[in-house]
């Protein structure tokens, strides 16, 4: 069995998979690391690409096609499905750095329940042998698509499916939290100052039209849901996000409201929800929440004048 499969989904993005591909395809080969590829495109690109590399000799790539509502099978076969010691998650966004696979595959030999990359100014490597003491510092990369490794003997029967019903864009990550929240638990996080790759093909997140929905209701309920073993972090994950990452400051605020995304009612209903998830006070998130759309674009427009 091989060490590592990196194991891809992707939905008619052929031209992302073939500069992947142009990318890692010779690194993997020569380190012995297979590649999986489960697509879920609505034509023939994508299948194209791969075989045209099989062509050419990298007997190493492995390519599984799936009706287009077939996503959940998808996901929980590029999960389970790769034969290798360790299973690398990715999309077909982020291209990895192959630079950097010698340190991982270094890693892998350690024995490590799970890996996470970093590309932000964490501190360097961070070893951890509790997973919730792990958890809350690589919170912010495991989200992402392509920055987890997991050794697939923690892995366990397919994502269960209220996950998906509950909160669809944390199911993975609700998942892997379940996979590797055990005793004798041992972690760590890579730092990489070139982790990844710029694409030539920049793509919008298909989760910034949707902050409110995901960040803030779905990612409230998949914290929540967490093991009792977190109880003790929830009110410091609940935020983290934001914290880190300034999802909500007043101006992505102001931007979402002109944009829609959340109202007024929405906020109210909300209310507990967003007073964990936020960090501006609540009475500013509900005096944006009562502007009109074209109110909040103004004010923020002002606001990028004036700083």
């Amino acid at each position: 069995m091989k060490k590592l499969a990196i194991s891809f989904v992707t939905y008619n993005r052929p031209q992302h998979i073939q500069e992947y591909l142009e990318y890692i395809v010779k690194p993997t080969l020569e380190r012995e690391i297979d590649i999986y590829i489960y697509d879920g495109s609505t034509n023939e690109a994508t299948k194209k690409v791969v075989h045209n590399f099989i062509d050419k000799g990298y007997s190493h790539l492995k390519y599984f096609h799936y009706e287009e509502e077939q996503t959940i099978q998808r996901v929980n076969d590029a999960m389970l499905k790769p034969e290798a010691e360790y299973i690398w998650f990715c999309g077909d966004k982020f291209i990895v750095n192959p630079i950097n696979y010698d340190v991982i595959l270094d890693h892998i030999d350690r024995g490590y329940d799970i890996i996470t990359l970093y590309n932000k100014s964490l501190d360097g490597i961070k070893y951890s042998n509790n997973c919730v003491e792990y958890l809350e510092y690589s919170l912010v990369p495991i989200t992402q698509f392509g920055a987890t490794i997991i050794k697939k003997s923690n892995l366990k029967e397919e994502i269960p499916l209220q996950y998906y019903n509950n909160y669809s864009g944390f199911a993975r990550m609700r998942y892997c939290i379940d996979c590797i929240t055990k005793k004798n638990f041992k972690g760590v996080t890579l730092h990489f100052k070139d982790l990844n790759i710029i694409s030539r093909y920049p793509t919008k997140s298909a989760t910034e039209s949707r902050m409110w929905e995901i960040w803030v209701i779905q990612w409230y309920k998949m914290i929540n849901s967490l093991p009792k073993s977190y109880n003790n972090v929830k009110d410091e994950l609940f935020n983290a996000m934001d914290k880190r990452m300034d999802f909500f400051s007043l101006n992505q605020l102001l931007k979402q409201r002109e944009e829609n995304q959340f109202d007024l009612k929405m906020c109210r209903q909300n209310r507990k929800i967003v007073k964990k998830v936020i960090c501006l006070p609540y009475f500013m998130v509900e005096a944006i929440s009562s502007l009109t759309p074209g109110m909040a674009g103004m004010i923020r427009k002002l606001l990028e004048v004036c700083t």
